[in-house]
């Protein structure tokens, strides 16, 4: 069972889309505009995703530590939420209806004993 594998011979089908300015373009701005938690100015995010050519309905909210991989592939309905922590990689088309809310993974953080199930805190899954 000692095959080999002649990576050479590998090819991508993917259709990224753009040029490759435009990627590095966006690779740089994804970085320290969605990614960096420290910026949580959801409308200047929002104005970038449709200046690199995504569909984003109005009322959208986008929070710190997002990760989009091709903005120009993205559309987005009215009144839309993207939690922390979401990443966005599908190099095909996406849509997000209207009032939607994508968000990350919780796990209960602590329960408090007696208070009944409706008493766990949450935490963002990482």
């Amino acid at each position: 069972m000692n095959k080999k594998v002649d990576n050479a011979s590998y090819s991508t089908t993917i259709n990224i889309g753009v040029g490759k300015l435009k990627q590095v373009a966006w690779y740089v701005v994804n970085i320290f505009f969605f990614k960096n938690p420290l910026n949580i100015i959801s409308s200047s995010k929002v104005s970038l995703l449709r200046l690199f050519g995504a569909k984003v309905g109005v009322g959208v909210r986008i929070n710190p530590s997002v990760n989009i991989k091709f903005p120009w592939k993205l559309t987005v309905g009215d009144h839309c939420w993207i939690g922390e922590n979401v990443w966005i990689a599908r190099p095909a088309e996406k849509r997000s209806d209207q009032r939607v809310s994508v968000g990350c993974a919780l796990r209960p953080l602590r329960r408090y004993p007696g208070a009944g199930s409706n008493a766990d805190a949450f935490s963002p899954r990482h």
